[in-house]
């Protein structure tokens, strides 16, 4: 019996009388053979596709169970189920390894009877029989572990023959060349796995591995995002530390800024004019000299009024936001008069010193870009409520900002801007308007977080 050249077996014929057999019965009783040989081939072919589908839907079934949530024992649970279920294993244990303790430890099993389960819950690798599959890296199967000298010589304590077991075999739970843990299932009757099993529960293994793999690379990323999250948190909080002690800094500068050095110019100033009159007329170099003294006095007074509320406008702190806002507008409509012009609408709205300089600062630091960087002849400053928010938005009509230096880390100006919010809360958000310009919204709570 043939089929497609290779022999499948003998098809006999038999009679109680000689018989010559004709030409056409050996051709017919070919055919038959041949027609035997293809269903027998076919039948072959259906057996394998058959076990094949199930081999596959088996590595289905565990691969989604290792995949179905990122819990390592939740995912170990279903795998040694699906197993034990497919396999009918009567006991299943995964051992995995742990590399800072060079030891293998159990981390999941289904045991039938509490006094199966083993003796040892961790082992050193080529220790025991878990230990020694971690050692070579390749599955071991005992058909009889009783009568096996293998066994026998690597097993610790026997407890596979103390509990009665015939069958125990192991599998390396490996990615690449890296021993990852040992799958090890045992059963009560003797048991011979074909090679289509050894590779099913070798691609199993292999499935485990991957998944042990990804929990612990979620962990670890898991692990370094929080630790980056709280690094950006501490640098957050130093960077606020900083900005407070910068403007406690700059309160106290413009304060004896404005304070002792402008009375100690102005103390000079009225000796100076008492000296200008005590001298005769008839010196009129030291006249010209006391009066060219008196002008840079008033250069030097004006210099410190003006300097003193650039590091800290007094206002601010006197008369609140809005106003500060309207000081540091007139200043800047002195200063760009011709260039642009500048409409605003301010509500009066009642913040915390730390919430008033943080919007104070943004807006300053909106309009220096914007005399700066923007070409603009046109400004729009609003501040306003909007529920439990205090909303800034400066806008402009001039050539707009590039997107690219929205998030620039070289943007120190709006990192700046988008830092002070975010310490308290809020947010900044720096865009292009429908006309080409730029806008920038910063938006705070009223009230401290609690």
């Amino acid at each position: 019996m043939q089929a497609r050249g290779e022999t499948l077996g003998v098809l006999s014929f038999y009679t109680m009388t000689e018989h010559d057999f004709t030409t056409e019965e050996v051709q017919i009783l070919c055919t038959l053979g041949g027609q035997a040989a293809m269903a027998i081939q076919n039948a072959r072919l259906y057996e394998e596709a058959k076990r094949s589908s199930q081999e596959l839907s088996a590595l289905l079934n565990v691969t989604a169970a290792a995949s179905q949530s990122l819990n390592l024992d939740t995912v170990l649970r279903e795998v040694i189920q699906k197993i034990s279920e497919i396999f009918h294993f009567v006991t299943t244990r995964i051992f995995l390894f742990d590399a800072s303790r060079e030891e293998l430890h159990l981390r999941a099993s289904l045991e039938p009877c509490p006094e199966w389960a083993p003796r040892l819950s961790a082992v050193r690798r080529g220790q025991g029989i878990v230990g020694k599959v971690a050692e070579i890296g390749r599955p071991v199967v005992f058909d009889d572990p009783a009568s096996d000298p293998t066994y026998l010589a690597w097993s610790l304590n026997q407890t596979a023959i103390k509990f009665g077991f015939h069958f125990i075999a192991g599998f390396p739970i490996k990615t690449k060349d890296q021993v990852l843990g040992v799958l090890v299932c045992t059963g009560t009757e003797s048991r011979t796995l074909p090679l289509q099993e050894t590779r099913l529960l070798t691609s199993m293994a292999n499935q485990i591995a991957v998944a042990v793999e990804n929990m612990q690379l979620f962990a670890q990323t898991k692990t370094q995002a929080s630790q980056l999250s709280e690094s950006r948190e501490q640098l957050r909080r130093f960077a606020g530390h900083l900005q407070s002690a910068r403007e406690q800094e700059r309160t106290q500068v413009a304060r004896e800024i404005h304070d002792e050095l402008g009375q100690l110019l102005t103390g000079l100033k009225m000796d100076l004019a008492w000296l200008r009159k005590k001298l005769p007329q008839k010196k009129s170099l030291l006249i010209d000299k006391a009066n060219s003294m008196s002008q840079l006095l008033d250069q030097s007074i004006q210099t410190v009024r003006k300097i003193s509320p650039q590091l800290r406008p007094s206002v601010l702190d006197s008369l609140g936001l809005t106003a500060a806002i309207e000081w540091q507008l007139h200043e800047f409509r002195t200063r760009n008069e011709k260039q642009c012009n500048v409409r605003s609408h301010l509500e009066e709205v009642q913040l915390d010193p730390q919430r008033s300089t943080a919007l104070f600062r943004i807006f300053q630091e909106g309009l220096t870009n914007i005399t700066r960087h923007a070409r603009a002849n046109h400004v729009e400053i609003s501040l306003r409520k909007e529920g439990r928010y205090v909303v800034l938005e400066v806008a402009d009509n001039g050539i707009g900002i590039d997107p690219g230096m929205i998030l620039d880390p070289k943007s120190l100006g709006l990192l700046g801007m988008r830092e002070r919010a975010l310490l308290l809360g809020g947010q900044v958000v720096v865009g292009r308007t429908l006309q080409g310009g730029t806008s920038v919204t910063a938006r705070l709570p009223i009230e401290a977080r609690a």
